[in-house]
């Protein structure tokens, strides 16, 4: 029945009753609108769906001609909600109806509007209107106390609308600021984002990173007042220093040794795990709300998310590190790591000229089947030579293309293409002369005692293969390895597989660099030609002679 929420008194009635009925009216409409909004929140209704409830209510208790509000939507846009009448209509008739910034009644045509603002916490969100015919309006004071208890509810409502959008707004910034490519230029700003949204006045992150060799390492970040106030990298922090460099494991949840610095009870400790099943300590968020605040359950929701996509960011900067380091040297990971689009500046692929080392164990199948036998005694071998053959190319600029069972293959001039022809020559040459020098350094060692202890041990040692050529080079293929490819890739290969124990074998450009770079330093034997497979012409090589000068 229309109006039903207000009860109209008799006029039998005396004062006193007239009021009751009618304040128990609205306390009857306010109870029942605020089941109403309760119901679609639980249901979780939109914006939309709980309007339409809303206006079926609001229909049914006052009867009115046309009914709308204009508010934020969960977008945050003002959207334009109507029942029996649109934007355009209602503007035509009333032009300041969106925009009212106090109550308004007035008759148009054959309508009574009666607009209101709404407001959160004295900012405007918008309008609310009735529309009843003019010849039947209710009493306007009447009107707009019902529009104020339905107003009431929905500021409740529209409050949490607010908020979840403003959280997940900064969710999502934070997330997006953690992508940054520096992890310290990331962490910076999505600090500040969430210490706009939770109050705090120290803010200390510990967390697990690699070193370039794979180790270990605690870092820090601690923020006072929004700003950082100490890294452990370019402003350590000397109290959290020394312990560290005492080996106290200042990351472990609960770690009592911190309260001298960080004192426990004021502070707010989050966790940083990895693995779902296995889980694996990455770090520790500490925070230290104002005293005379405290954390909110909203800010410790904020916390708990900025914690996950932190640990997600620090994940992915560890693995990042892994891969390159499968290819790189600690410093050129150091050099690439400063710039933000590195894979697209250095590791996308490319056509280039560079250097081209194949190293291959000479005897390895006598060595494996009749020496070694055991396949874990095998994988040891293998292990401590390319290991050692590795650290003997990085320092000279080399990066590993692949081990391909007993054979290494390392690039030169990838990933800044800085060097000139000649020094580019010069370090592959030099790497293999290294490479040469360990391999029988290495099975001279006590660790291949049983190597040398073999009847074949003079079998044994290192044929190598190098060249300067064109090649298309970078990260490639679905497991987005570093690799290189070309017809000049392609003959190193049959070069390397022309090479006998400890020969280094050379294609011309190598020989011609590296003599003009630094003549009579490198004597080479040569030119000898080699019909080799899958190559119409035999291909001309020449042999490094004896040590360089």
């Amino acid at each position: 029945m229309a109006n039903e929420g207000i009860t109209r008194p008799s006029g039998a009635a005396t004062d006193l009753e007239r009021r009751v009925d009618y304040l128990e009216g609205l306390l009857r409409l306010g109870e029942d609108i605020d089941h109403l909004i309760e119901g679609c929140l639980k249901s979780q209704k939109d914006l939309a769906s709980t309007l339409e409830a809303v206006f079926d209510f609001l229909e049914e208790r006052l009867a009115p001609a046309a009914i709308f509000l204009f508010t934020q939507n969960e977008d945050l846009r003002p959207t334009f909600y109507g029942r029996r009448l649109t934007e355009e209509a209602l503007t035509r008739q009333v032009p300041q109806a969106l925009s009212v910034t106090a109550r308004l009644q007035q008759t148009v045509d054959d309508r009574a509007w009666f607009i209101m603002p709404l407001d959160m916490a004295g900012d405007p969100i918008g309008a609310f209107g009735l529309a009843f015919p003019a010849a039947s309006a209710p009493a306007p004071d009447a009107v707009f106390r019902q529009m104020d208890l339905v107003a009431e509810e929905l500021d409740n409502y529209f409050f949490g609308i607010q908020e979840s959008r403003y959280k997940h707004m900064n969710i999502m910034e934070i997330q997006r600021c953690l992508k940054a490519r520096s992890l310290s230029e990331a962490i910076d700003t999505a600090v500040s984002i969430l210490a706009d949204v939770v109050p705090m006045e120290e803010f200390v992150l510990l967390y697990l990173d690699e070193d370039l060799a794979g180790a270990k390492v605690v870092q820090y970040l601690v923020y006072r007042g929004f700003k950082k106030e100490f890294d452990s990298i370019e402003r350590p922090l000397p109290e959290l220093d020394a312990l560290i460099k005492r080996g106290v494991d200042v990351v472990r949840p609960g770690n009592r040794d911190l309260e001298a610095i960080f004192p426990a009870s004021a502070m707010t400790e989050t966790i940083l795990l990895d693995g779902l099943v296995e889980e694996t300590l990455v770090g520790k968020l500490m925070i230290k709300p104002p005293s005379h605040i405290g954390l909110s359950i909203a800010s410790r929701e904020m916390i708990q998310v900025f914690a996950e996509a932190l640990r997600q960011r620090l994940v992915d900067f560890n693995r990042e590190k892994n891969m390159l380091r499968q290819f790189f040297p600690a410093d050129v990971i150091r050099r690439m790591m400063r710039e933000p689009n590195y894979r697209t500046k250095y590791l996308s692929p490319r056509k280039a000229d560079i250097g081209i080392l194949f190293a291959d164990v000479s005897g390895f199948t006598k060595l494996s089947e009749q020496v070694l036998r055991d396949p874990a005694r095998i994988a040891r071998f293998i292990d401590g030579w390319s290991s050692g053959g590795t650290e003997r190319f990085f320092p000279l600029g080399g990066t590993l293309d692949k081990l391909v069972g007993d054979c290494l293959i390392a690039l030169f001039g990838p990933p800044f293409y800085d060097k000139s022809p000649a020094q580019i020559a010069l370090d592959t040459l030099r790497s293999a002369v290294a490479i040469r020098s360990f391999t029988r350094e290495y099975l001279a060692s006590p660790a291949n005692a049983d190597i040398q202890a073999s009847p074949f041990y003079r079998d044994f040692g290192v044929a190598i293969g190098l060249n300067y050529c064109s090649a298309d080079v970078g990260l490639i293929g679905p497991n987005q390895d570093l690799t290189a490819f070309s017809s000049g890739m392609n003959n190193t290969a049959r070069l390397q597989g022309l090479a006998k124990v400890d020969e280094i074998l050379v294609f011309p450009p190598i020989k011609d660099l590296v003599q003009a770079a630094e003549p009579g330093r490198w004597e080479f034997a040569g030119p000898f030609t080699a019909s080799v497979k899958n190559v119409a012409e035999p291909i001309s090589y020449f042999k490094l002679v004896g040590e360089p000068r």
